[in-house]
């Protein structure tokens, strides 16, 4: 019977060259020094302790040859060359496009920004001259002179006589019921007298 390897004793077992190695120093496993002092095992020890899964024509059949490397022709290089070409033109086309939307839509919000601005000084100049205003005329009111006052002093007289008008209203409106509930007064009267005069006589 011929004698392996422990490489070879791994391949037919279907085990590590560990494995091998600590069967045969544990004593499992008897092997044999060549004079190289490589350590050979017997094929049927080795199946005593472990069943195989390989023969021993298998694991010695040589490796299939290396497929020589594709010779690409220059025509194929060019060719290569122009598609790369073309797709590194089509992404660089593509990263002007994105860098010049980016650009157009920062202009939009520069512009956008500018004109909040404008506006929001606007507004604070309109506040600040709206409070200057108001300032000044409640001093001319407070000092009692100036078209402020002479404007208070109009609209208070407007409304003094608006409530004049409203109380005399009421009052011919008053007068005017109460001659309404005199002569309702009245009118009963004459019929019950009329009522007197025709049960007797």
């Amino acid at each position: 019977m011929s004698k392996v390897s422990v490489r070879e004793a791994a391949l037919l077992t279907g085990k590590s060259r560990e494995t091998i190695n600590a069967a045969t120093k544990s004593g499992k496993l008897s092997s044999a020094r060549d004079g190289t002092n490589r350590k050979l095992i017997d094929v049927s020890e080795l199946e005593r302790v472990y069943p195989l899964v390989k023969t021993i024509d298998q694991i010695q059949q040589p490796s299939e040859p290396v497929k020589p490397r594709q010779v690409v022709s220059e025509s194929d290089v060019r060719a290569e060359v122009v598609r790369l070409s073309e797709r590194l033109a089509a992404s660089e086309a593509m990263q002007d496009n994105l860098i010049a939307e980016r650009s157009r839509e920062r202009r939009q919000l520069e512009d956008e920004i500018a004109n909040l601005r404008e506006n929001l000084a606007r507004a604070q100049e309109q506040h600040s001259k709206a409070l200057l205003l108001i300032t000044d005329q409640s001093q001319q009111a407070s000092t009692g002179g100036g078209d402020w006052e002479r404007s208070i002093k109009a609209l208070e007289k407007r409304l003094a006589n608006h409530e004049e008008q409203v109380r005399r209203e009421r009052e011919k409106n008053e007068e005017a019921e109460r001659k309404l509930e005199r002569y309702k007064r009245a009118l009963h009267s004459e019929r019950n007298k009329s009522l007197w005069k025709k049960l007797f006589g």
